[in-house]
């Protein structure tokens, strides 16, 4: 296990940059993020070399999109409403996998393959030793009737259906802290409820009110349960196994996601793995492979560049006699999807995570606030932690130690030790019942120690 060190001691408004609050903010739709890249600056005629320098492999694919619809309880390429039977990532029209050509000076190697999306097959909870489960408690009425439980009494913050809370079952390896308990922070009344009307027969409100209303005909309620990660319960290589689902070609969950099917209940809404009671669409992403014709002292990557082009279905096989009709009399020539360039690594590395959090000082307080309870929220990469809120000052002294254990970072260690991912404190004016008041934010390096042993503490120091 690798280690890295971040040592914060003390921060005050002339060291953090004036930016808008990442949370808390009203009606911005803004999203902050942080990108990390890793440029090569070349010619190309000399960038032969530029594969011995990236950590991973870079390989090229086509790529589409395979779309269909439930009719009648039947999956089927019928009844799309809008959508083509085949498309790109984003919904358009896109080429079937039969009429995609590699572009000139590129041959296929292998057959088309279904690719189920990495980012859905992420284990979410890999890095994570606390999870807060949530459960909606949905409830509907008549106009002037009494309120009883909705047709779907319980579903996720979306509003798809979801199990009951008492049937929510703790997964092996975790345990539940707490029972089940009412949110009563934010917008909604002193029973925890939100009410909203429906402008659809059967679909959730498009907005939530914390008062009740006489022309209301929904209400919602968010059930809370805190469960965490039994001590030593996942292994090394348990987590990477689980991180990239490698649980062999015979696993039950391998077998069920042969097909590689994304579900969802709009086209254009966000897809998931498991079907669920509404789900109307489905698609599937198919890759194939290309390489190079011939071998070059150019990079492959550089050997795309002006191959694009078109083909002509007349040269090709003719396809099934709907797809003619749909397609019809039309000779136009198919336009050929854009290559799609994956980097791959072969497995994660592990590493822990030791942030030190001292000392804040002469914080701003907002508005005509003279005092603030500060807390700092730590972000490294995906996974973050926050601090314990002190009431009352604008100096507060933490004095915390936040660990984040089993980190998982793709890459060459070495490249880490060396250019290492940022970390980010936020410190939060923490509102009781909000999301906190943005009071400052700065920037850190991490010392990074691929050998434990040699690793020398880091020394206190402060930003003068």
């Amino acid at each position: 296990m690798s280690l890295l060190d971040l040592l914060h001691i003390s921060m005050s408004p002339p060291h953090v940059p004036s930016m808008s609050p990442p949370c808390g903010s009203q009606g911005s739709g803004d999203i902050h993020a942080q990108l990390r890249l890793r440029l090569w600056l070349g010619l190309v005629a000399h960038s032969g070399d530029l594969p011995r320098l990236l950590e991973g492999t870079l390989r090229v694919y086509a790529e589409t999109y395979e779309n269909q619809t439930k009719l009648l309880g039947k999956w089927g390429p019928r009844g799309l409403l809008g959508c083509p039977s085949f498309s790109d990532s984003a919904g358009k029209v896109g080429v079937p996998r039969h009429r995609i050509r590699p572009p000139k000076g590129w041959r296929w190697d292998g057959a088309w393959t279904v690719e189920p999306q990495r980012r859905l097959l992420l284990d979410t909870e890999t890095n994570v030793s606390e999870v807060l489960e949530e459960v909606y408690e949905n409830e509907s009425r008549p106009l002037g009737g009494q309120w009883q439980p909705a047709t779907v009494a319980t579903t996720d913050a979306s509003g798809a259906a979801v199990p009951p809370k008492e049937e929510v079952a703790c997964p092996q390896g975790w345990h539940v802290t707490d029972g089940w308990r009412v949110d009563v922070a934010g917008a909604v009344d002193e029973a925890g409820w939100q009410y909203g009307v429906s402008v659809a027969t059967g679909s959730p409100p498009p907005s939530w009110h914390a008062t009740e209303k006489t022309y209301h005909t929904h209400r919602r309620r968010r059930w809370l349960r805190t469960r965490h990660r039994d001590p030593g319960a996942q292994g090394r290589e348990q987590d990477v196994a689980t991180f990239l689902r490698l649980h062999g070609a015979h696993s039950p969950e391998v077998v069920a996601e042969a097909e590689g099917w994304e579900y969802g209940s709009l086209w254009g809404s966000r897809f998931h793995l498991r079907p669920r009671a509404g789900d109307v669409c489905r698609r599937r992403c198919w890759h194939r492979h290309m390489v190079p014709t011939q071998s070059s002292t150019v990079a492959p990557l550089f050997l795309l560049e002006g191959s694009l082009g078109t083909e002509d279905p007349a040269k090709e096989d003719e396809p099934a006699g709907a797809e003619r009709q749909a397609r019809g009399s039309s000779r136009t020539p198919w336009q050929q999807p854009v290559p799609f360039i994956l980097c791959t690594f072969q497995r994660p590395n592990f590493f822990q995570l030791r942030c030190y959090v001292f000392q804040a000082l002469e914080l701003a307080p907002r508005g005509t606030k003279t005092t603030a309870d500060p807390v700092a929220h730590v972000s490294f990469l995906h996974v973050s932690q926050s601090t314990r809120a002190l009431p009352g000052t604008l100096d507060p002294l933490w004095d915390q130690t936040l660990l984040f254990h089993r980190v998982l970072l793709y890459g060459d260690p070495r490249g880490v030790q060396e250019e290492p991912p940022v970390v980010v404190v936020e410190v939060f004016d923490q509102d009781r019942g909000g999301a906190g008041g943005f009071l400052g934010r700065t920037i850190c390096t991490p010392d990074v120690w691929l050998d434990v042993g040699r690793r020398r503490p880091p020394r206190l120091w402060r930003v003068v």
